[in-house]
């Protein structure tokens, strides 16, 4: 009786994994697209830049200066954007992308949304902050989506 009670249930998880209902990368990818274009979206309607006198002659706006930007934030931006384009044409595909490139795509996206975050909390209007932090949301998703799921098994 105890056999039997072990082989139906590991039968039962064996059935379990193999039958998982698993969430299709084009979900993930398709609401970080979407979230980025609700995002332009708001900050094309509600955009707002706030402005800081010096003097009479002298206007000075710190969110548009020009800013310069680290080696380490450079490269941050350079292998996030690679790693998104990579993973967005992988998601859409339903395919999974290598997990090396979701794990460094997702430390650049870290360094790059850090470096964002200022911008985003004293230039824009509340509702571009709660469009920011929904795309941001959307993207780590995406990220952790390809990091965890289980990849195929290669013959």
């Amino acid at each position: 009786m105890h056999g039997q009670l072990w082989s139906l249930s590991t039968k039962a998880i064996s059935v379990y994994r193999e039958d998982a209902v698993k969430i299709g990368y084009r979900w993930t990818t398709g609401a970080a697209l979407l979230s980025f274009a609700v995002s332009i979206a708001i900050g094309m309607i509600f955009h707002q830049s706030p402005q800081t006198k010096v003097s009479a002659a002298v206007g000075w706006d710190p969110c548009r200066m020009w800013e310069q930007m680290g080696a380490v934030v450079r490269l941050s931006a350079l292998i996030w954007f690679g790693s998104f384009l990579v993973l967005v044409v992988k998601g859409i595909r339903n395919r999974s992308a290598p997990r090396s490139l979701s794990a460094v795509g997702l430390i650049a996206f870290g360094v790059v949304t850090k470096r964002a975050l200022w911008r985003e909390m004293n230039c824009d209007t509340h509702a571009g902050i709660t469009a920011f932090f929904i795309w941001t949301a959307a993207v780590g998703v995406m990220y952790l989506h390809q990091l965890v799921q289980s990849q195929p098994k290669r013959a």
